[in-house]
């Protein structure tokens, strides 16, 4: 775009004659929210206007639309049970070029910027033209709430339910104390065998040392006793043989006395 130079440009504008809602009323205020509209300050004379007028458009366009949203939303919580057709479309913006050279035609550039236009009316409307279906949400919620449920569930039903999950939570929790008192009770039984363990092998290594350290039994001195009484009686059997001998001659000697 070197060779050309912006010129005029021609722009669509938003105004009453082109509001894109077929359900206006005769009588409506009107509200052009731009890119410098501050939503505090605006606020308060758009619910001013709608009490007045019973109906308000709001409309802006590119970044502005953003604004004219939340206007809105802000206006259908400060009043209620309000009504409300919201449609979306563009504005024409057409940008024309002239050429610096000789010889090249002018150019022009069109552009479509998105709009936004809101109605809200405290009458009843008709919305089913509008973008956002909104009102015919709450409708049929209403609707909803109004019938009875056929699933309902009584009072009784929602006691026995409670009931039955504080029970559930209380076997719940004695499984778990039973557990518990039971690996307890297991382990303090593992803790006194090995106890036991450790000193019935304490005092078999004790009775060990003592029988080594022990003088010897009687058993084996009563043996050597009688070793040496045998050995005794040997020698009293070796000594007979003397006093029969000397038996002998004393009968000699008696049997000789006779003849002499």
């Amino acid at each position: 775009m070197d060779k050309y130079d912006k010129g005029r440009s021609e722009e669509e504008r938003l105004t009453t004659a082109n509001i894109p809602i077929t359900a206006l009323p005769k009588d409506f205020g009107w509200l052009l929210i731009g890119g410098h509209t501050k939503i505090s300050k605006i606020v308060e004379p758009a619910i001013n206007l709608l009490k007045d007028e019973e109906a308000i458009v709001l409309a802006g366009s590119g970044a502005s639309s953003s604004k004219v949203v939340s206007v809105a939303d802000i206006i259908r919580k400060e009043m209620k049970n309000t009504y409300q057709i919201v449609k979306r479309g563009h504005r024409r913006i057409d940008d024309y070029w002239d050429p610096v050279e000789e010889g090249l035609d002018p150019l022009v550039v069109t552009r479509h910027i998105p709009t936004t236009h809101i109605l809200l009316s405290i009458n009843e409307i008709d919305t089913s033209e509008s973008d956002v279906v909104e009102n015919n949400k709450k409708k049929s919620n209403r609707r909803q709430r109004t019938k009875k449920p056929q699933n309902s569930n009584t009072p009784r039903d929602n006691n026995n339910r409670t009931e039955n999950s504080s029970k559930n939570s209380n076997q719940t929790r004695e499984a778990r104390n039973s557990t518990s008192h039971s690996s307890k009770k297991n382990s303090q039984q593992q803790q006194r065998d090995a106890r036991n363990s450790t000193d019935n092998s304490s005092k078999n290594g004790d009775q060990n040392r003592e029988s080594r350290h022990s003088p010897p039994s009687k058993n084996k001195s009563d043996a050597r006793k009688t070793s040496d009484g045998s050995s005794k009686v040997g020698l009293q059997n070796q000594e007979s043989p003397r006093t029969t001998d000397s038996a002998i001659k004393t009968k000699t000697q008696s049997k000789s006395e006779p003849e002499n």
